[in-house]
Parts: structure tokens; C-alpha cells; sequence
């Protein structure tokens, strides 16, 4: 199966583009080159891995759009995936072929944080906050979710996505996912320090 990235170079579409190429799928991403850092170079010599543009013209199986930096879809992806990082926006679905996903607080490897605790957007969230404990979702997670999701079917048009509490049932609700801690938070707060003090500082 051969996938479109867009904006594969922001720190969720690496972590995305990285765990796919590992996964043996063919891979072709669009950089946005108004985002930060260089990312895309620790995939980008990968043999699965092209560079591609919006204007490139191919079929693919599956579309990625990390966020909506774009205003008009490429033609050849047969089912659009939108994950959206700021909780306070909505992308609408204009076409029964995508699927749009609202993580609660995506959280990982060079997201944009300090010692103290992550930004999203322009929002900061401490590490200590209740916000941060109970909605924060490990980026591996999701992508590992992720990878299942893609491989479905019947995706939904729009759904939903915490990580999940004691208090709530593991069935899944309408248009919401509760995906289960493979780690605690304690233990996702450090790897995040961790890897600000050695790379992000």
C-alpha cells in the first residue's frame, strides 16, 4: 500500500512517516516548508520514502493530512485521513471519503515543549496539570492505533480520540475512541525530558 503524507515534516508527521516506513508501507510526503526544524531528513534516505509536491499526480490508497495547511485536496487518494492537534478546531468533512480525527492532546518526541511542559499551538500545558495527566496521549500510541485504523473498511466520518480512564468502560462510544495506557503518564513525562535535554534544548 502506497500513502500520501501531507506536512510530513511537523513533529506528529514524522512520528507518523517514521512508524509506516518501519511497517514496510510505501510512503510519498509533502513538505511544508514554513515548519520548523528538518525533520524529514531521518526518513528521507529511507527506499520506501519519496518527496513528493500537491501538484504531484498519483494514486494512493490512503491520504495523512497532518493539520490543514492546505486549501484544496490532491486528486488520486481514494480516502482522506485529517488528524487535527488544536483541540479548539474543527475540519469539516466535505466528502464522504475522509475521516477526521480529534486527538484530546497529542503528546511525543519533538513536539514544541520545555522542562516544565508542552505547547500546543500557543497553548502551554504543564506536566503537572490535571489536563496534561488525563488527556495526554504518547504519540506511539496513537500511531500504533493509527496504523490499525487505516487498514479498516468502514472508517467513520469523524471521531474522537482519549486516552482512556479508570472510570470509563473499554467498549467504544459513538464517534469516541478511548485508547488503553501502554505506559503511565510519569513514564511518558520523562522519555519527554529526557529527549528535550538531549536534543530539543
Amino acid at each position: 500500500m502506497r500513502l500520501l503524507i501531507v506536512n510530513c515534516n511537523s513533529w506528529v508527521g514524522y512520528h507518523i512517516a517514521d512508524a509506516l516506513l518501519m511497517e514496510g508501507f510505501l510512503v510519498d510526503g509533502v513538505i511544508d516548508h514554513d515548519e520548523p526544524g528538518d525533520l524529514e531528513m531521518y526518513f528521507g534516505r529511507n527506499s520506501l520514502y519519496e518527496e513528493v509536491t500537491l501538484q504531484t499526480k498519483k494514486e494512493y490508497e490512503i491520504g495523512i493530512i497532518i493539520d490543514d495547511f492546505i486549501t484544496e485536496l490532491p486528486k488520486g487518494v481514494k480516502h482522506w485521513i485529517t488528524i487535527s492537534t488544536n483541540n479548539d478546531k474543527r475540519i469539516e468533512s466535505a466528502t464522504q471519503t475522509m475521516t477526521c480525527i480529534y486527538p484530546s492532546l497529542l503528546v511525543g518526541e519533538w513536539m514544541n515543549m520545555n522542562e516544565q511542559g508542552v505547547y500546543r499551538n500557543d497553548e502551554f500545558i504543564r506536566f503537572d496539570s490535571k489536563y496534561f495527566k488525563e488527556q495526554a496521549i504518547y504519540i506511539v500510541d496513537f500511531v500504533n492505533a493509527l496504523l490499525h485504523w487505516i487498514q479498516m473498511d468502514n472508517l467513520p466520518i469523524c471521531f474522537q480520540v482519549f486516552p482512556k480512564q479508570e472510570n470509563i468502560s473499554n467498549k467504544k462510544v459513538e464517534k469516541k475512541i478511548f485508547l488503553r495506557k501502554n505506559r503511565s503518564i510519569d513514564t511518558v513525562i520523562q522519555s519527554l525530558k529526557n529527549h528535550y535535554e538531549q536534543f530539543q534544548k
